[in-house]
């Protein structure tokens, strides 16, 4: 990952280089040299530090190593069981509605769901 990258997440999450390191799990020293090009993250710092460039910079471009993290991750995510996500989400709600993605993803499902509703109780198949 690019010191320009790991600067650009932080700015973009609004966090200062203690919090931002806090959020991480690493020292806020490791950030500033992280930052400066000096050294390089941990894998464990490595592999946060890409969930959160997915997540604040989504139109940045992603490595060979980042676009397979990214997708082993999303394979981990898809083999969870609908109800194992619908608790999560219910337990999480009030947290999570903060969130502008969690945001739209709930308001979609809903107008989803409404549709799905009154075409099922207004329009009758034809046959």
């Amino acid at each position: 990952m690019k010191p320009e990258e790991v600067r650009a997440i932080r700015k973009e999450m609004g966090l200062s280089q203690t919090e931002f390191s806090k959020r991480i799990g690493v020292s806020m020293r490791a950030i500033q040299t992280y930052e400066q090009g000096k050294s390089s993250p941990s894998s464990n710092a490595l592999l946060k530090l890409i969930e959160l460039k997915a997540k604040y910079l989504p139109e940045g471009e992603f490595t060979n190593n980042e676009r397979s993290y990214l997708s082993d991750l999303g394979d981990k995510y898809s083999k969870f069981d609908m109800e194992e996500i619908v608790f999560y989400l219910t337990q999480n709600h009030d947290k999570l509605i903060q969130n502008p993605i969690y945001k739209s993803f709930v308001k979609n499902m809903a107008l989803e769901l409404a549709l799905d509703i009154v075409s099922k109780r207004f329009i009758k198949p034809t046959e």
